[in-house]
């Protein structure tokens, strides 16, 4: 919410002060977003990467639910990011994947279709398996990716915890 506000307002000291923290606590990436600013996440991503960029030398992880927004801001890095994420949902699945194959970028691969969320271990180890299947298929080297088993808040599903546990390990 404070970073939400701080995009909002432009406060770029906030922004840089919140990057190096990030950094200084062992990040490996800076994730940055701006996806709850309808309309405007391009506009607003553009403006925190400039500001994130200013103030550390960490690849960013460019994080937007829109292909087309990841494409615009790939130029503006310094550094070759991880691109968060991708899933089994075509739209998604279609517009992302092409980045990630023609920037050699790293990729977070979220377990999710559009025919299932995963619910149990099986389900997470189904769609791990198929985005990987996917990914390597097209070229994405195994090291790329980051498979992200989607953990559920307790208050929505109390066993999400337990299979994700299951699932990797």
């Amino acid at each position: 919410k404070s970073i939400a506000q701080a995009i909002a307002a432009q406060d770029r000291d906030f922004i840089q002060a919140e990057a190096k923290a990030q950094a200084l606590a062992g990040a490996h990436y800076i994730d940055v977003n701006a996806g709850t600013f309808a309309g405007e996440e391009a506009v607003r991503l553009r403006w925190v990467i400039e500001a994130v960029q200013e103030v550390t030398d960490l690849p960013l992880s460019l994080d937007s639910p829109d292909p087309g927004v990841i494409r615009a801001m790939l130029p503006l890095l310094k550094k070759t990011p991880i691109i968060n994420s991708i899933n089994l949902e075509k739209s998604r699945l279609d517009g992302i994947l092409p980045l990630v194959v023609e920037t050699k970028a790293k990729v977070i691969a979220l377990c999710q279709a559009a025919d299932l969320t995963p619910e149990t271990a099986g389900d997470k180890l189904d769609l791990a398996g198929r985005l990987v299947e996917k990914l390597s298929g097209a070229g994405v080297p195994l090291d790329d990716i980051y498979i992200d088993p989607l953990v559920f808040p307790l208050s929505t599903n109390p066993k999400s915890a337990s299979a994700t546990l299951a699932a990797i390990g």
